[in-house]
């Protein structure tokens, strides 16, 4: 997916703000990013998934404590909230799409915090007129930072996300998952593969493995299961942590894009036998002939 704004500018100004100012957003900027919006279409695996913007109102902040979310969040401006049905690696389109809208957010000057929890039977599904056969696995709260806390929590996340970013030879992997892949062997995907491990996750579990083929420019995407941290877990409803696979391939799909490099992420069988690793296939990226 080609986007139409910087997307390693934007990648390096999100973070997941907190506090933000009791300002609407201009009329101009909704627009634009609704525009964006309906120019997606479906996901990578071809979910159709509704997006909506919808203005805060009284109350939200302390109904968001009330469905399983992390965290706090005061006074967003607004939510971008999704609607998808059931199907294969629709929580991964889910997250893919919806984090391709946080970076157009971000390049039109707007803070965001992704929110995952108990959203199907909430107001929040009920603004997008969710069906019964539809879900809301997250929400998008967006808005512009406090400016009292906009240094402090950039400066503050960045430092955590240094210093609680998994190390490289913790999570991509050459050949076999016992050989940890080094910078100069993923050469010209060196970038794609850093924008992925800047991307953002459910309690920051960062559950992503990825395995490069030896011989060629092949990358195999494999889910490291965070141990009753799923659809049946008593914290949230859905599976997140499929959904931040999602999250994880947009930011490669961007970085790859910088180099100009065309591919595009399919499902094959795994490369590596279930009963030979811990971790779930989910999908693999292929270089375009």
């Amino acid at each position: 997916m080609k986007n139409n704004f910087d997307e390693k500018e934007a990648i390096m100004k999100r973070y997941s703000c907190r506090t933000y100012e009791k300002k609407s957003i201009e009329p101009a900027t909704v627009e634009e990013l609704r525009s964006y919006i309906s120019s997606l279409g479906n996901g990578l695996f071809g979910s159709d998934i509704r997006f909506d913007i919808t203005a805060s109102v009284p109350g939200d902040s302390e109904n968001l404590r009330g469905l399983g979310t992390y965290g706090f969040i005061r006074n967003p401006a607004g939510f971008v909230i999704g609607a998808m049905k059931k199907g294969d690696h629709n929580l991964e389109d889910y997250g893919f799409l919806m984090e391709n809208i946080t970076l157009k957010a971000a390049s039109l000057g707007l803070d965001s915090c992704w929110l995952g929890g108990s959203f199907s039977r909430s107001s929040f599904a009920g603004r997008i007129n969710a069906a019964a056969d539809e879900t809301v696995p997250a929400v998008l709260a967006i808005g512009y930072a406090a400016e009292k806390k906009r240094v402090i929590e950039r400066v503050a996340r960045w430092k955590m996300d240094a210093d609680n970013r998994k190390a490289w030879q913790r999570i991509f992997f050459h050949g076999d998952f016992s050989t940890p892949l080094t910078v100069d062997e993923a050469g010209i995907y060196r970038e794609a593969l850093e924008f992925l491990r800047m991307a953002p996750s459910a309690v920051n579990y960062q559950p992503w493995r990825i395995l490069k083929e030896r011989d060629k420019n092949r990358f195999h995407f494999y889910l490291k299961r965070t141990k009753d941290y799923d659809e049946n877990s008593f914290m949230v409803k859905s599976d997140l942590q499929r959904v931040d696979m999602g999250i994880a391939m947009s930011h490669f799909e961007a970085g790859a894009g910088l180099h100009g490099l065309k591919g595009k992420f399919s499902v094959t069988d795994s490369p590596v036998p279930g009963k030979e690793t811990p971790f779930i296939y989910t999908a693999t990226w292929k270089e375009a002939r």
